[in-house]
């Protein structure tokens, strides 16, 4: 499950591996207990990645109400796009990091059964589902083929800026902010809009990784 997240997060990245080289050649998944983060108040947090080591919170897991192999795979899209997309060498907000890494679950079929509805939130950038479907949306209105995320995910290589936004929709971020919130304020209901978004015919995701290894470790 960790080879297919991680061979359709760098497909999506349009990450070639016989250009160059990619920036870890190997990923470690532990999963295991955040009891002893209690301290550092991460004892809830389900996942977490430094680098190239994801780590799941065995805590989490064990208590989870609901299809687990779901949320599993979920968490692995999720922390597997951690691993490997830019982040405009530090500068580009976290918020927008944890928004594309949620749309990257979201993408593969597997958002959380706790997620807020489209068109909730705060701001653009607030992060996580609410950043996901926000750039769903930048992705949809721009068509089949654009692949939106995958090409601000290049932008974000060596530097970021909310100018991206514009150069790649003609529209700043914020408008496309208001006009995200105002497209389900309108009375849009999510039956109408996935029956758009299917409609748009999303890409497979396929490819092969072959110069990644992966270890994994279980504790309780």
């Amino acid at each position: 499950m960790l080879r297919g997240a991680t061979q359709n997060v760098l497909e999506a990245f349009h990450h070639d591996l016989n250009k160059g080289k990619l920036k870890y050649d190997h990923v470690v998944l532990l999963v295991e207990s955040f009891e002893t983060r209690r301290a550092r108040g991460h004892a809830l947090n389900p996942s977490g990645t430094v680098r190239n080591t994801i780590r799941l919170n065995s805590d989490y897991l064990q208590q989870y109400d609901g299809d687990l192999r779901r949320e599993f795979a979920g968490l692995l899209y999720h922390e597997s796009t951690r691993v490997w997309q830019n982040d405009g060498k530090g500068r580009a907000p976290r918020g927008l990091l944890t928004g594309i890494a949620d749309y990257m679950r979201l993408k593969a079929g597997y958002p959380a059964k706790t997620w807020r509805s489209r068109g909730s939130g705060l701001r653009w950038d607030e992060g996580f589902e609410v950043t996901a479907y926000f750039l769903e949306y930048c992705d949809g209105i721009r068509g089949v083929g654009d692949d939106f995320v995958s090409e601000l995910n290049t932008m974000m290589k060596k530097q970021y800026s909310d100018e991206y936004f514009y150069r790649l929709m003609g529209r700043s971020v914020g408008e496309l902010w208001v006009d995200y919130v105002k497209y389900f304020q309108s009375g849009k209901r999510e039956s109408e809009y996935n029956q758009h978004m299917g409609n748009l015919a999303a890409k497979k995701l396929r490819g092969s990784v072959k110069l990644i290894t992966f270890e994994a470790a279980v504790t309780y």
